[in-house]
């Protein structure tokens, strides 16, 4: 996977692209258990796997309607399970610099569809970090 990684990443300087680390999780209700180990009063039922299809769905659908308006990214995912099963998806994204922001607006706005209002949706739900070339990779 690191080597991988590496040759996207050689590729993405050679075109000057911006790379972002976004990390996307499931709403609360797909949680079976709090962070601290209870179980959540809100779950409704969702199995890991239902839940992977979710995350799969804002995706596919965001990175449609990113195309739709012309706007360009490659990279790659992992999934990774929170403490309770539930996964997260963290994606190394490149764009063009002019595309990151609409690119950006795009996937938040999917991801946070449903459920928006929830405690934590706001800070937990899409995080977004700007990886500074000068810091390294």
């Amino acid at each position: 996977m690191m080597a991988r990684i590496r040759g996207i990443e050689a590729h993405a300087k050679s075109k000057a692209h911006q790379a972002l680390f976004i990390t996307i999780t499931a709403p609360s209700r797909m949680h079976p258990r709090h962070q601290a180990g209870h179980a959540n009063p809100r779950h409704d039922g969702t199995t890991p796997r239902q839940a992977q299809t979710y995350l799969h769905g804002v995706w596919r659908n965001a990175m449609r309607s990113a195309g739709h308006q012309g706007l360009m990214a490659y990279g790659l995912r992992t999934v990774e399970p929170h403490h309770d099963g539930c996964p997260h998806w963290h994606v190394l994204l490149f764009t063009r610099p002019g595309d990151s922001e609409p690119l950006l607006h795009t996937l938040r706005t999917y991801a946070m569809a449903d459920s928006a209002t929830e405690p934590g949706a706001a800070q937990h739900r899409f995080t977004v970090e700007h990886i500074d070339p000068s810091k390294g990779s």
